[in-house]
């Protein structure tokens, strides 16, 4: 049976995690740099996990609960995949599930900006929430340049507003004033 492989990657080395990826060797993505949008439970499996299903199919492949070895080998697959992992060590400064520091405050603020602005679709509608959201937004990003912010803002809540409303023809609130 396929060992398992736990080691913790690099969120750094984009190039280093891309290379556990058979779908990122594939030729015909030559031309350049690719991006698979499928999301975290999506189809691009690294090569470890390859590995292991590959090695399960090919060993141990059993119903549970035989009196045979392969089946044995299964159960106890199964039962060690369902004990508990200890978290990560907390002397390991490199392992962190929410940003600290700077970063931290910068997401705290994004977080509490996306609340404060959901609150206030029902109020000012969607359009001017959105407005001043995508505003404070790139503010907390960092950025500082007044066209880019305000054009931002614009098409980022009455361009959206138009898309859906329109295209897609999904309501969103308008609240007391109309907008």
């Amino acid at each position: 049976m396929a060992g398992r492989s736990s080691g913790p990657w690099d969120a750094n080395d984009i190039a280093g995690i891309r290379a556990h990826f058979a779908a990122y060797r594939n030729a015909r993505y030559e031309a350049g740099p690719i991006a698979f949008l499928d999301g975290a439970g999506g189809t691009q499996t690294p090569d470890m996990v390859v590995g292991a299903v590959k090695g399960y199919l090919e060993d141990s492949n059993a119903n549970i609960d035989g009196a045979f070895p392969t089946s044995v080998e299964t159960d106890e697959l199964i039962e060690t995949a369902r004990e508990p992992r200890d978290p990560p060590s907390s002397e390991s400064s490199d392992t962190r599930i929410l940003p600290h520091g700077a970063g931290g405050l910068r997401w705290l603020a994004i977080v509490v900006l996306l609340a404060a602005a959901t609150a206030a679709m029902s109020i000012v509608g969607f359009r001017i929430a959105m407005l001043l959201f995508n505003a404070a937004l790139l503010v907390a990003l960092g950025e500082r340049r007044w066209w880019a912010i305000a054009l931002f803002a614009v098409l980022g809540s009455f361009g959206v507003y138009y898309v859906f409303t329109t295209w897609l023809d999904v309501l969103l609130p308008t609240g007391w004033l109309g907008i």
